[in-house]
């Protein structure tokens, strides 16, 4: 056996089978060398002799192996692919938070037709944002002008005023499609962070380099 070492090749793994049954695996890389021989008796048991950088073991630890070797590649490629797509959801969802906290911030009014909008206090205010909306209960947002409450419906006696108004339903559903956007951006996230970790975890705790 000790002239196997000499005759296989000088460099990577091989499995060359001797003697028939008898099968010497080398790999000059993690310096191991191993003749495996199958039991030809009832037992079943085979034997083997392992070589560990030239001292002879009875067994060879993955963190003997695991200065030579390194994290799969398709680890590495999920993990890096994982850490981009959390990325780029977590930019979504901070987005998408923005905007749905800018959503907020409006108070109740009643648009009497025509781009009028009168207010709980009296107030009424000529807001041409609102002339494309039908009458009705409205949400409004923004700077009212300081003018005396108007007795007339006439628009040459309303101040105008520059407002942000939105219908209560469409305000509602664009709340909650956001909020939806946002947790899901955030869970997805979260979970693509924890998988890609995971494999980044399992190959440090087995002392693979990445």
């Amino acid at each position: 056996m000790l002239a196997v070492d000499n005759d296989l090749p000088p460099t990577g793994t091989k499995d060359i089978e001797l003697c028939g049954d008898v099968s010497v695996v080398r790999s000059e890389l993690a310096g191991v060398v191993s003749v495996n021989m199958p039991s030809r008796s009832e037992s079943g048991i085979s034997y083997a002799r392992v070589w560990h950088n030239g001292v002879e073991t009875d067994h060879v630890m993955l963190s003997d192996l695991a200065p030579t070797l390194r994290a799969p590649r398709p680890w590495q490629g999920l993990a890096l692919n994982g850490v981009i797509a959390a990325a780029l959801l977590l930019v979504v969802a901070i987005r998408e938070l923005v905007h749905w906290c800018g959503l907020f911030g409006f108070r109740e009014a009643e648009h009497e037709g025509s781009g009028i909008v009168s207010f709980s206090d009296g107030r009424r205010v000529d807001a041409t944002s609102a002339a494309t909306l039908r009458a009705g209960p409205v949400l409004v947002r923004g700077a009212l002008p300081e003018a005396p409450r108007a007795s007339y419906r006439e628009r040459a006696e309303l101040a105008t005023a520059a407002l942000v108004i939105r219908d209560p339903y469409e305000l509602g559903s664009e709340r909650d499609r956001r909020a939806h956007r946002v947790m899901f951006a955030s869970a997805a996230a979260l979970t693509i962070a924890l998988g890609s970790s995971a494999l980044l975890a399992a190959a440090w705790l087995f002392g693979l380099p990445l």
